[in-house]
């Protein structure tokens, strides 16, 4: 009797921890992604960020504009805003996103009129 509750309190316990290490299906990853670089040229920079698969939010979006940095709070996705540089200004966008079973793009693309010196940068927030 005493080997079979032993028996039975040894298998319940492993049972419990493995059930513990298991991934929570309903996980939401927050990325804090941050991206800057200077224009090469005169040209366009385009900001966006978008939800690329599943579900997802932006809880906050700072990019640098013609005028300084703006910030907007909870913006709907996707978002995408074109802005007028010139050579050396700074290009820059800052967000905290959250991934739910989701892929969320942030990134910018710059361009200038003849096309010669076109930069793209992304990264991803995903789970």
């Amino acid at each position: 009797m005493k080997r079979t509750l032993t028996y039975l309190a040894v298998t319940l316990l492993s049972a419990m921890i493995i059930s513990a290490c298991k991934k929570d299906d309903d996980e939401t990853y927050n990325c804090p992604i941050s991206l800057s670089t200077k224009a090469p040229a005169d040209g366009l920079v385009v900001y966006s960020v978008t939800l690329e698969s599943g579900a997802g939010v932006a809880n906050l979006i700072t990019y640098q504009g013609t005028s300084g940095k703006v910030t907007l709070n909870n913006p709907d996705l996707p978002f995408h805003v074109t802005i007028d540089v010139k050579t050396d200004d700074i290009i820059s966008i800052a967000t905290n996103v959250t991934a739910m079973h989701g892929k969320i793009a942030v990134g910018y693309a710059f361009s200038d009129p003849g096309g010669v010196v076109p930069e793209v940068d992304t990264q991803y927030c995903e789970n």
